[in-house]
């Protein structure tokens, strides 16, 4: 059988090493990145990688405190960790929309707005505040 906290802090450093990615690619000045194709799929990869891991992180954590998420939406898992009070509240929407980011990513290749994605990546609050609730999370569970 799997340690499914082991599982959650390998995922976590995952997270981790795919915002520290996203990191090094940011100060390019927006007029080179929306004209760098190569650069584009670099970050939107790993934005799409960060999302789908908070995701799965969110799932994980739904299974550890006993609530099936498997089938709730990918907003929805988010919603489910505010109100177990591992996400904070105040923060509900943007914890959503790392959900709905991830679809964009996922579903939308030709369609995404190289100017959105710029400024997504250039302020990875969400998904730092995601990281340290889940850290968070971890660690008073151990105590």
């Amino acid at each position: 059988m799997v340690d499914e906290r082991a599982r959650l802090r390998e995922m976590l450093a995952e997270l981790e090493e795919y915002l520290d990615g996203l990191r090094d690619k940011q100060g390019v000045p927006k007029e080179r990145f929306e004209t760098d194709d190569d650069l584009q799929d670099i970050v939107e990869r790993r934005l799409e990688k960060a999302t789908q891991t908070c995701i799965d992180i969110a799932r994980l954590i739904g299974r550890l405190e006993g609530r099936n998420l498997n089938e709730v939406t990918n907003a929805g898992v988010f919603v489910a960790l505010v109100d177990l009070d591992v996400l904070p509240p105040s923060h509900r929407q943007e914890f959503i929309d790392i959900g709905g980011l991830r679809n964009v990513l996922a579903h939308r290749y030709r369609h995404i707005d190289t100017g959105e994605i710029y400024e997504v990546y250039h302020d990875l609050n969400r998904l730092e505040r995601f990281s340290e609730a889940i850290y968070r999370y971890l660690h008073e569970d151990a105590d």
